[in-house]
């Protein structure tokens, strides 16, 4: 299952001969076993809306590469940014909740994968996969407008626990979801 912001790039990479799917869009629920990858909630949160903001995924994103880094910092601690962000808290299906993604699947048809550094190297341990290269293609780690970004929230969520508190309810059901499910 491809959830955005769940090392996706890099699982397609790895698998590139099988099915990535959404199952919300198949006619049928499939017999095979699905590989899901979760995140903890709050870190992909921080990383759905950098992407959103100055990723190519997005027009904002895209708009957004022509500001400058003390530009960035300026938005990033505007109230009215703070309050959009708290008002909003899902901006695309980068942000969507990972349970959404699984609505309607049986868990037990799943093999959940916790997402860390060294999650892609289980899933090919899992399926057998002995040559492939682990390569990261995740532009966040070098991205500098997506670092600032990702360090800026990071600590804003540290340091408030309001703020820390409405994006745990927006993700009240991917937190549910990690007390079912076994890595």
């Amino acid at each position: 299952m491809n959830i955005p912001k769940n090392a996706s790039s890099i699982s397609k990479r790895l698998l590139h001969n099988w099915k990535f799917v959404n199952f919300h869009k198949e006619q049928y629920q499939p017999t095979f076993e699905y590989i899901v990858i979760l995140r903890d909630p709050t870190e992909r949160w921080v990383s759905a809306i950098a992407e959103y903001l100055v990723g190519n995924y997005s027009s904002l994103g895209q708009l957004n590469t022509e500001l400058s880094n003390s530009e960035i910092y300026q938005i990033l601690e505007s109230k009215f940014f703070q309050n959009l962000l708290l008002d909003f808290v899902i901006f695309d299906g980068h942000s969507l909740p990972q349970s959404w993604y699984l609505q309607g699947l049986k868990l037990d048809k799943i093999k959940f994968f916790y997402f860390n550094s060294s999650t892609i190297d289980s899933i090919a341990n899992y399926v057998g996969i002995t040559k492939y290269s682990n390569h990261s293609v995740n532009d966040s780690l070098t991205h500098t407008k997506k670092n600032i970004i990702i360090r800026y929230l990071t600590d804003l969520l540290k340091n408030n626990t309001k703020f820390q508190k409405i994006i745990d309810i927006h993700y009240y059901a991917d937190h549910k979801l990690f007390d079912l499910v076994k890595f």
